[in-house]
């Protein structure tokens, strides 16, 4: 067991590499946990049929971008339980995250009506716009357990407890594939119920989150606020204050992308495909970028609480030395395996058609600009980890709003329109890109917002 003052929430040196990976590890894998259920989500529905595949993908990309901002103010529990976990106040962190399952109970009538209005306005049309429909105001239906179970795991990892967290994702993703496979199919004596069976299945496997992690909650030790159950307002405003702005920014981020894949069907079809590939390879290794954005938002709220600001850099430090681990192994891997990443996206006649010599020489390159964004990407999430632990959302959604425009979508458009670049001429773009973002996010963190009192919890 591991002895010290409260921020120290391992039995390694604050700031240090083992710190922040032993933090760290048990959330990438619930991450990866998840990541692996919405591939065989995807799997059922595709051999279900083509068409609830289809819409499922769509269905689930829209029903995000509405839950994005929500789930990031009910976050802000993990921020505000590690800052009270710090400043060794652990008797009102019970008390924070009601206050967060409270604002999730709020939400709850909103997005029911969102659930009614928003599918006859988003899927108007299209050949799969009734299964989408469907999917979408399913889980906007079920969207209290999207909300509830970041507000309740903030108990959790807030105080460093990730392990639990591993575990109960890790059940409730089984729960997810069974129940697929049973409602989607109709096995088992249940009505064959196909995408809605889907969406059923994910709200019902988030809702054995919540209830796995309340019991937990309740029978922690260390928790006499488990039933303080009092409204308190200003905490709820606080969730929504400082949240709201970093949700944005990264739905923002999302729409970003989406208008950045619509860019490319411009290139062709061939190498369109490559822009997919690139995205898949990207979505298949995003936990680990994930689990550094959310390792390190943990720890430096604990830092922040004790205000003990000198081990932030450090740890800063520390996840960026554990991304480059992963972004060398990789890398290592794009140089001896090259094209073969790709042969695995296509089938054999697919690819004597489609792989000519330039076709070969622009996914090499797309593979090596897809690393080092990779790369980047994972050294920028760090710091908005420190910065979101800072409450400094205004920032990023500022920078989130304007820039991926500005730096982003706008060369690339100018640049596939007008001087005709390649699908790897854009992708070289998007890495300078993260490298301008990476810049501007160091030099924010070189003014330690976090001196400045932001939260009032």
């Amino acid at each position: 067991m591991k002895k010290g003052p409260s921020y120290q929430m391992t039995v390694h040196s604050p700031g240090s590499m083992g710190e922040m990976w032993t933090i760290t590890w048990p959330i990438m894998l619930g991450l990866f946990s998840s990541g692996m259920m919405l591939f065989v989500d995807r799997l059922f529905l595709g051999h279900y049929s083509l068409k609830a595949f289809a819409a499922c993908a769509n269905g689930s990309v829209s029903a995000y971008i509405f839950l994005m901002v929500p789930i990031a103010m009910t976050s802000m529990s993990e921020v505000f339980a590690g800052r009270l976990h710090g400043a060794g106040q652990e008797e009102k962190i019970g008390e924070v995250v009601w206050q967060m399952v409270w604002l999730s109970f709020l939400l709850l009538p909103l997005f029911f009506l969102i659930g009614e209005i928003a599918p006859h306005v988003l899927f108007r049309s299209g050949i799969y716009r009734q299964e989408e429909a469907l999917y979408f105001a399913t889980l906007m239906r079920g969207s209290f357990f999207f909300f509830a179970t970041p507000a309740l795991s903030g108990f959790f990892s807030g105080r460093g407890k990730t392990r639990i967290i591993a575990v109960i994702t890790l059940g409730s993703n089984g729960i997810n594939a069974l129940l697929d496979y049973l409602l989607i199919f109709g096995i088992g004596g249940f009505k064959e119920m196909g995408i809605q069976g889907a969406a059923y299945a994910t709200v019902s496997a988030q809702a054995s989150c919540v209830l796995l992690f309340a019991l937990f909650f309740f029978f922690a030790k260390k928790n006499p606020g488990r039933f303080a159950l009092k409204i308190k307002i200003r905490t709820i405003w606080e969730g929504i204050r400082v949240g709201f702005p970093a949700g944005l920014g990264h739905a923002s981020e999302m729409v970003a992308h989406f208008v950045f894949f619509k860019i490319m069907e411009r290139t062709g079809s061939e190498y369109h495909a490559i822009a997919v590939m690139m995205q898949s390879l990207y979505l298949l290794f995003n936990f680990i970028n994930n689990g550094i954005f959310r390792g390190t938002r943990s720890l430096v709220s604990n830092f922040i609480g004790a205000k003990r600001y000198l081990h932030i850099n450090q740890n800063i430090f520390s996840a960026c030395k554990i991304h480059a681990l992963f972004f060398s192994v990789l890398f290592l891997g794009v140089i001896i395996f090259g094209e073969k990443v790709g042969m695995i996206f296509l089938s054999k006649a697919e690819i004597f058609v489609v792989f000519t010599p330039s076709f070969v020489i622009t996914l090499k390159l797309a593979l090596i600009y897809t690393s080092l964004f990779f790369l980047l990407d994972g050294w920028m999430w760090a710091m908005i980890g420190a910065l979101v632990a800072a409450c400094d959302t205004k920032f990023i959604m500022m920078i989130g709003m304007i820039a991926q425009w500005v730096t982003y979508l706008i060369p690339i458009y100018i640049a596939i329109n007008y001087f005709g670049v390649s699908v790897a001429g854009a992708w070289l773009l998007v890495v300078i890109n993260q490298l301008l973002m990476c810049i501007v996010y160091f030099l924010r963190i070189q003014k330690a917002p976090w001196e400045i009192e932001k939260a009032h919890i």
